[in-house]
């Protein structure tokens, strides 16, 4: 028997001496599957032509923890044929902690195209465009640039891009419906920046006011969409959103670059989060 590969191609797992994930990723089992993770075919073209022993493969992973993040909580040898799906020969299961690794659900099971990290990665930039390029109209607005028409193209191209986002597993009205929110909330902040930079104290309140009671919106559509969000976590993370953009923009039109590059930091980390509970309600 050879020893198996030192690195073998395992999908969606850290690298040696990486930590486990603080969340579990979005690629977990679909409702009603077992909370284990499969550990790809597993070198089943090798173990069919004979050029690693099935057994042996199981123990070097029984000995290598460390390369799965050093967290399993066991590992189990499952020898499996056509019924457990596998077309070349056997492959492996192991049980962890915390379901980071590649599910590989069953074709046309019922629940729609599988979920990967791509998900989370899709979700993360969409969010991350969101308030880079509303952090760009601010400069753009507030300097009196000449790519302020470009930016702001960019920027309400974000709402269907998010929206995009959502359409493979929910309905295109429901999609459109979050789009169509968004793009108000992008149309508010910009019109309230306005405000604020000329000074115009009461029509930047009224906007205030339309802004909150948009983002409340956002989040009871996002919610009636997806049951699986808590509607009131969905609240206060665009509470969040705002206060933060708004001190943004405050310090901005102070020139205290100091405090609006710390209110951007605050901005930038909670859209991730944001982003990250978006996707793993989508996952449930």
């Amino acid at each position: 028997n050879q020893p198996m590969p030192n690195q073998p191609v395992v999908p969606n797992q850290p690298r040696p001496g990486q930590p486990m994930p603080n969340k579990p990723q979005p690629n977990q089992p679909r409702p009603g599957q077992p909370m284990s993770s499969q550990i790809n075919r597993m070198m089943t073209s090798q173990s069919t032509s004979g050029s690693m022993n099935n057994q042996s493969a199981f123990d070097w992973m029984s000995t290598n923890p460390a390369y799965f993040g050093g967290s399993m909580n066991g590992y189990q040898y499952d020898p499996c044929d056509q019924s457990c799906g596998s077309q070349e020969g056997d492959y492996y299961v192991a049980y962890y902690e915390y379901p980071f690794i590649e599910y590989i659900p069953p074709e046309d099971d019922g629940y729609g195209p599988p979920v990967t990290n791509q998900l989370l990665d899709d979700m993360r930039r969409a969010w991350s465009e969101h308030v880079w390029w509303m952090r760009m109209l601010l400069i753009s607005l507030t300097e009196n640039l000449d790519d302020l028409s470009a930016v702001r193209t960019r920027l309400m191209q974000n709402p269907q891009d998010i929206a995009n986002i959502f359409l493979p597993y929910f309905s295109e009205e429901s999609a459109a419906g979050i789009a169509n929110l968004l793009t108000e909330h992008l149309r508010i902040g910009s019109d309230m920046i306005v405000a604020l930079r000329d000074n115009k104290l009461d029509e930047a309140r009224n906007l205030n006011s339309q802004w909150h009671e948009n983002a409340a919106a956002i989040a009871e559509a996002l919610y009636t969409m997806n049951p699986n969000y808590d509607r009131q976590e969905l609240q206060n993370m665009f509470e969040q959103h705002l206060n933060t953009t708004a001190k943004e923009i405050d310090a901005r039109i102070a020139d205290d670059y100091t405090a609006d590059i710390a209110a951007f930091d605050l901005i930038r980390n909670g859209a991730e989060e944001m982003a990250d509970y978006l996707a793993n309600g989508i996952v449930q």
